[in-house]
């Protein structure tokens, strides 16, 4: 084979070649003395009946190259180190360490919670009892184990409840034989709803049972009026989750449910932090909520007031293509699915959500109506709605827009003297009732709504 070779003395004192021989003086067979061959195997094949099989195994046993190897890859043996004899790589023994210096654990959290209508469930806030029959959703930054959630030995599940603190005592009897006032609540118990938990991927859903549905839907806040006295009675419902009991994302755990979650000023209600999390694993998830009768108001439509006399929606396109107005180009360029378009409106506000929004068509609108500044009043009822709005036509219009915050009584003194002038502002933003007002002294006959 290439490569063999043999070490044989040859003497140049006589001349001969030293080749080892036998007690009968005759040579005998030497075998190579190298060079050393080592082989693995790199997969195994099977062939039957004259073909190989489909399925090779592979023999190999691969690892990253130097320049990706991690920490998980190298292996580590504790010898005498009490502390980390349960690790067996180097990732291991640096997590265990950490946890006992006080350094964050890797885990689990709650990212959001959710209606079936994906509405959030935002901790404090108030719900018809209505929102929650088809079911509550628990969304995680992590794949969770379904067996470590799903409890197969009956009701209620152990790991997610949502429990409803009725009134005591409610019972004739036991308000007799307490000697409790018609009415009165001395305190609160606490009922587990029946309902079923099921895990998606990175989601727990919860959802009532029938029996509980129907108990909810026709029953409880009527019980609670007949038996407090209460016009608009509130119940305190609690969502938890047992983060100790809680893993992923397979069935040996790696993660834990890091459930903890702090408290934070909202509008007008307690909210929590989320992601959920304090750094250390098998923390619970608990957030809060309210059942009550929801009435609605009527949230006034807010929007852009646009002048009678303004050349940019009155005027006549200077480029050919299309008719447009300025009405156009202004509606084009609002996004109205935006969340943080959401995020400063009036709370309940209905959008209108027919409006199509693009930017690429409220330019090329624009540019045709060949008009480059305006100008505007904002109401300062939404100082902080409008200015989110002009900087978004600003950047989705490409025209500058000069404008000013005033109070309504200011705004309507401005256009009133504009108007006489012969120069009003193009456009105001307030609500309907200053949209009345203005069309009242003949500024505007016209409402865009946001």
């Amino acid at each position: 084979m290439a490569g063999d070779y043999w070490l044989i003395p040859a003497r140049t004192l006589t001349g001969k070649v030293e080749w080892p021989r036998d007690g009968a003086g005759n040579s005998t067979f030497e075998a190579r003395h190298g060079t050393r061959h080592h082989y693995a195997a790199l997969a195994v094949v099977s062939f039957t009946g004259g073909a190989f099989a489909a399925d090779v195994l592979d023999c190999r046993k691969l690892f990253p190259p130097l320049t990706a190897i991690k920490a998980s890859d190298v292996s580590y043996a504790p010898g005498a180190c009490a502390t980390l004899q349960g690790a067996h790589t180097v990732q291991e023994a640096l997590d265990t360490l950490c946890q006992s210096t006080g350094g964050s654990e890797r885990g689990i959290h709650v990212k959001g919670v959710f209606l079936a209508s994906n509405d959030p469930l935002v901790n404090d806030a108030l719900l018809p009892p209505a929102a929650v029959l088809k079911g509550i959703r628990v969304d995680c930054d992590e794949r969770l184990f379904e067996g470590s959630v799903v409890n197969k030995h009956g009701l209620p599940n152990p790991l997610c409840t949502v429990t409803v603190e009725l009134p005591w005592p409610l019972r004739a009897e036991e308000r007799q034989f307490w000697a409790v006032d018609a009415g009165a609540i001395i305190g609160y118990q606490p009922i587990v709803l029946g309902g079923e938990v099921v895990v998606r991927e990175n989601a727990i859903l919860w959802t009532p049972l029938a029996p509980a549905q129907k108990w909810l839907s026709d029953r409880l806040l009527q019980m609670y009026q007949e038996m407090t006295n209460e016009q608009n009675p509130r119940v305190l419902v609690r969502l938890r989750l047992r983060g100790s009991f809680i893993w992923g994302p397979e069935r040996d755990p790696k993660l834990y449910l890091d459930g903890e979650g702090f408290g934070l000023p909202g509008g007008d209600n307690v909210d929590v932090k989320l992601p959920s999390g304090d750094g250390r694993r098998g923390g619970d998830f608990e957030m809060w909520f309210w059942f009550g009768r929801v009435v609605r108001q009527v949230v006034p439509g807010v929007g852009f007031i646009p002048s009678r006399a303004s050349r940019f929606f009155v005027g006549t396109p200077t480029a050919p293509g299309t008719p447009v107005t300025g009405r156009d180009a202004l509606q084009l360029a609002i996004d109205r699915g935006s969340a943080d378009l959401k995020g400063v409106l009036p709370a309940d506000y209905a959008i209108d959500a027919t409006q199509r929004f693009s930017a690429a068509d409220s330019v090329a609108a624009t540019r045709r109506l060949g008009v480059q500044q305006i100008s505007g009043l904002v109401s300062d009822r939404f100082a902080r709605l409008g200015k989110f709005l002009t900087d978004q036509l600003q950047a989705n219009m490409r025209v500058t827009i000069a404008v000013e915050t005033l109070p309504d009584a200011q705004v309507l003194e401005r256009v009133r003297a504009g108007i006489a002038a012969g120069g009003p502002p193009d456009f105001v933003f307030a609500d309907e009732a200053l949209s009345a007002r203005l069309q009242q002294i003949a500024y505007s006959t016209d409402f865009i709504r946001v």
